[in-house]
């Protein structure tokens, strides 16, 4: 896959076993198998443990995006993951039914009110930015989990011009906002969102969807990482299972960081700390190199991504090998190495690559399409050939 081959050798070992035998069973790329579990991981984690740093606060948030083709198998691996987290909120449903059933009682028979009770949510799915926003201020982390993300990112067009965007961007920084909603109801208030983000969706889904409602423009495209191997093909049939051991090891860390009820503050060793200086470094180099906006928002926010990726990383080995909590330095590699993935990724979004066999006029309607071509006689000059044939080519477009 040219500079899109996703980094392997360097994960933790559980990480990389599991994600290898989840491939395996179910034919799919194993980047979708370990960003999967990163992100179960993270849902897990939500604000239970972060990392400190000399400026920041860093928590295990992510948007991440799978990008395949239909009949792929890119649900998979989500659905290996989610498993044990979506049966822990089943749990605390039917106990907050039963709570919620005591409360009423006591209210019927006018008897003194504890608190009304609350339901406790990891993730959601379906809802309306405002139900989002209002889950959000009653739980100290949220994922929005999606396994087709079209209607989520159609809704933040929907949105766009009532604030919504602005909201989920400061949920990326982790900043305070408030709502205010009609005068009968209480305004929204959330100190310190955490809202995380996973999903599948289809290549000309998302690449439509980003050209038509300004994700490139307000950055929150720059803010996603995506998953978007070259090829995908769809898996035939197998009679494979997953290694039951690594299943159960799997459901046990989820469920120990489920239950964990500490603020865990990871810190950088110093290999790690100058690993990170040289990658910021290096985003800051490529950022002061290049003039294209979405090209710098691009590499501003993975200097946060890998601090993100980093605390995942290392309570993933801390659950593993009972470590300590310092992110070492072949935690903070591996960090760097999705980074650099997520880049490329990232730039793939940005100007994805013409399909094979593109003729000269396919290019020159995509490039007007996507970019718009306003002068087509200093476009043909740039490209050494005659304005007859770049108008002709724009022409097809029009009939």
């Amino acid at each position: 896959m040219s500079n899109l081959s996703f980094p392997v050798d360097s994960m933790p070992k559980f990480l990389k076993e599991f994600s290898k035998d989840i491939a395996d069973v179910y034919g799919v790329p194993i980047e979708f198998c370990v960003v999967s579990l990163i992100s179960g991981f993270a849902s897990a984690i939500g604000s239970k443990a972060r990392l400190k740093t000399e400026k920041y606060i860093n928590y295990s948030q992510f948007w991440f995006v799978i990008v395949a083709p239909s009949g792929t198998g890119k649900s998979e691996p989500l659905a290996v993951a989610y498993k044990p987290i979506h049966e822990h909120e089943k749990a605390e449903f039917i106990r907050y039914k039963e709570d919620m059933k005591n409360w009423q009682t006591a209210k019927s028979n006018g008897d003194p009110l504890p608190e009304k009770p609350k339901q406790k949510r990891i993730t959601c799915s379906d809802t309306t930015p405002e139900a989002l926003f209002e889950l959000l201020s009653e739980n100290p982390a949220l994922t929005i989990y999606r396994d087709e993300l079209v209607g989520y990112f159609q809704d933040i067009g929907r949105y766009n011009r009532s604030g919504e965007v602005a909201h989920y961007l400061s949920c990326f920084d982790n900043r305070q906002f408030s709502i205010d909603r009609k005068s009968s109801d209480m305004p929204i208030f959330i100190s310190k969102p955490i809202l995380s983000m996973v999903g599948t969706v289809q290549p000309e889904v998302i690449q439509k969807i980003a050209n038509g409602n300004s994700m490139r423009e307000n950055g929150y495209l720059q803010r996603c990482l995506f998953v978007y191997p070259d090829e995908v093909s769809s898996p035939p049939y197998s009679k494979k299972e997953l290694k039951q051991d690594l299943v159960n090891n799997y459901e046990k860390a989820i469920t120990y960081l489920l239950n964990f009820p500490e603020t865990v503050e990871y810190e950088l060793s110093q290999e790690a700390g100058d690993m990170y200086v040289s990658f910021y470094n290096e985003m800051t180099s490529a950022t002061n190199g290049i003039p294209d906006d979405y090209m710098k928002a691009l590499y501003s926010k993975m200097k946060i991504h890998a601090l993100r990726l980093a605390l995942v990383l290392a309570v993933i080995d801390t659950v593993e090998n009972d470590g300590t909590n310092e992110v070492s330095g072949e935690v903070m590699r591996y960090a760097v190495e999705l980074c650099r993935y997520f880049v490329e990724t990232g730039r793939k979004m940005y100007a994805p690559p013409p399909p094979p066999n593109l003729t000269s006029g396919d290019l020159y309607r995509a490039l007007h399409q996507t970019y718009g071509i306003k002068n087509q006689t200093k476009f043909a000059e740039s490209l050494g050939v005659s304005q007859q044939t770049v108008s002709k080519a724009l022409s097809v477009m029009q009939t």
